[in-house]
């Protein structure tokens, strides 16, 4: 495998360690509303390891080879065009996914206080919002991508070498 390659997997790797982080963060958020104090504080030691150990890694490990790969103009079919409009769309959805996490950790950074100081909706809101950032940034570079591509693909130019090979097989 080429540098690129690996590169793509480490990349692929940080959107899953990330997101998947996020899920199970929102997850013990709605876990934490429903329990006892004592609990809840176990629960908030849990969700700082998956914050700091999970989520904002996966960020980092994403973030870092996203703008590395599109340093590399010679990456072809893997990385899309920059002018193309999918690629926007997924930024956008990168950018969302990077708000949802800030959210987060400020939810999982508040003090604690007899309420668990989370309402039973902030879970649902950022779980819905991780969702839709990640549904969002992956249907649009699978997806929509190739609608969307300024540049389509083409036939070769063709050349006096070409055109002399045609001949012949015509006839």
């Amino acid at each position: 495998m080429t540098l690129q390659n690996w590169i793509l997997v480490f990349h692929v790797f940080g959107l899953v360690l990330w997101a998947g982080s996020l899920l199970a963060l929102v997850r013990c958020m709605t876990w934490r509303v429903m329990l006892s104090d004592a609990m809840a504080a176990e629960i908030r030691s849990f969700e700082k390891k998956l914050m700091f150990g999970g989520a904002h890694v996966g960020m980092g490990i994403t973030v870092l080879t996203g703008i590395w790969m599109l340093s590399q103009q010679e990456w072809g079919p893997l990385i899309p065009s920059v002018s193309g409009g999918g690629f926007h769309i997924k930024l956008t959805f990168v950018f969302l996914l990077i708000v949802v996490t800030f959210i987060a950790q400020m939810l999982v950074m508040s003090p604690l206080d007899g309420a668990g100081n989370t309402s039973k909706k902030q879970p649902k809101v950022l779980y819905l919002l991780t969702l839709l950032a990640l549904f969002g940034a992956l249907s649009s570079i699978y997806v929509l991508y190739p609608y969307l591509k300024g540049n389509t693909l083409s036939a070769p130019a063709e050349t006096s070498n070409t055109a002399a090979s045609l001949e012949r097989i015509d006839g």
